[in-house]
């Protein structure tokens, strides 16, 4: 059944979309929204957009996107008062409703400068690419299993791994090595045995050995992953990259350390951690960015928004500061794409944001409208980039 404007929810929605939602009401919002279907949810938030803002102010709707997380943390309980089971919730509800609303708000945006778009970007094979999802296969003592799609979450206990909803998958014995793999289009999250939490990006692989969280603490990573480490000073928190050694004893961070990509780049989000390689050690600190040269053996440090550079793990495509060739080979990964390049790259510094469940042609309409650059897909895959005047 659709919402009505009298419901409360809708009326709810409203003033958070209008940021005039008092602290008090967002618990009852996150109530009502777990009663809802999604795609009623889904049909009222653009309502609201399109009902209240013109083109004019577009661009405070982007910037309630943006803000989001931060701004519902914000307004909820306060830290010292949650239960971990409180905390989690929110959360979860703080990224479906970010997430929901950047894929509206990309079509509310796109719908008023559809005019302006070449008929290539919005229709063909590229409308009928979808996005990644769930999706991993895990390697125990030599035998492989393919993770339920539907799960989306696995926890890796001491003697046995189980999904987040307590089903079997299977047990381990001593001394057996474990990896997860993601392919490229997937992503999984997984529950480590010491409790920390890790988001594995498309494309990626985490090895570890059975007695993790009991003797050791210690990861190897191809890829890209997110996380979350639960504090132990007795049992350091390792993970091996070609080159280079992350250690933590609780904190948050993100390690991209793609084998095609010339930097292996280590984010710091919240706590402190240990970024080394043979010749150079260094410690960052929130919001701080080490990137290991590949080929120098260098690492240098910079000052990042973290929050930006994590926000895949939460569904969302952050392209604020990427170049045209980096943004590519994401896209790339998830969408299971070849890129090329028709003429030279495009010398464009990108922004803007957009949910990771879009069509591909979404995107290329964003990239069109926002960039004038221009891509098409052929029957093999192939993502055909060019850049034109308009």
């Amino acid at each position: 059944m659709a919402l009505d404007k009298n419901d409360k929810i809708y009326t709810l929605l409203c003033a958070f979309i209008n940021d005039q939602l008092e602290r008090s009401q967002l618990e009852e919002l996150f109530a009502l929204i777990e009663e809802v279907d999604e795609e009623q949810l889904h049909i009222a938030i653009r309502n609201i957009l399109d009902e209240e803002h013109t083109p004019e102010n577009l661009d405070f709707i982007q910037e309630r996107v943006e803000l989001l997380q931060e701004d519902i943390l914000s307004k909820i309980i306060p830290e010292q008062t949650r239960t971990p089971q409180r905390k989690l919730f929110n959360i979860r509800l703080a990224i479906g409703i970010a997430a929901m609303l950047a894929v509206v708000f990309t079509i509310t945006y796109l719908s008023q400068r559809r005019e302006n778009l070449s008929p290539a970007a919005d229709r063909g094979i590229a409308s009928t690419i979808m996005p990644g999802g769930n999706r991993a296969t895990i390697t125990v003592n030599g035998q492989d299993f393919e993770l339920d799609t539907d799960q989306g979450e696995l926890v890796l206990g001491a003697d046995s791994l189980f999904y987040g909803d307590g089903q079997l998958l299977t047990t381990t014995g001593a001394q057996q090595s474990v990896q997860v793999k993601t392919p490229l289009g997937g992503q999984y999250q997984l529950m480590l045995a010491d409790g920390s939490q890790v988001w594995l990006n498309a494309g990626s692989e985490l090895t570890y050995n059975t007695g993790f969280g009991t003797d050791n603490r210690a990861l190897r990573l191809e890829g890209e992953a997110y996380f979350d480490v639960v504090k132990n000073p007795d049992l350091p928190f390792t993970v091996e990259i070609n080159g280079q050694q992350v250690e933590v004893l609780g904190t948050a961070f993100n390690i991209s350390a793609y084998t095609e990509e010339p930097m292996v780049k280590t984010t710091l989000q919240r706590g402190s951690l240990a970024v080394a390689n043979d010749s150079q050690k260094l410690i960052l600190k929130p919001n701080q960015q080490a990137i290991l040269d590949k080929d120098a053996q260098k690492i240098a440090t910079r000052d990042v928004n973290a929050a930006s550079i994590v926000a895949w793990k939460d569904g969302i495509f952050d392209f604020h500061g990427m170049d045209v060739e980096e943004c590519m080979r994401v896209i790339a990964r998830w969408y299971q794409l070849d890129i090329v390049y028709e003429e030279k790259v495009p010398s464009v510094l990108l922004g803007g944001k957009m949910s990771r469940g879009v069509r591909l042609s979404t995107f290329l309409e964003f990239l069109e409208a926002n960039f004038d650059i221009h891509g098409e897909v052929t029957t093999d895959r192939k993502l055909i980039i060019t850049k034109h005047s308009k």
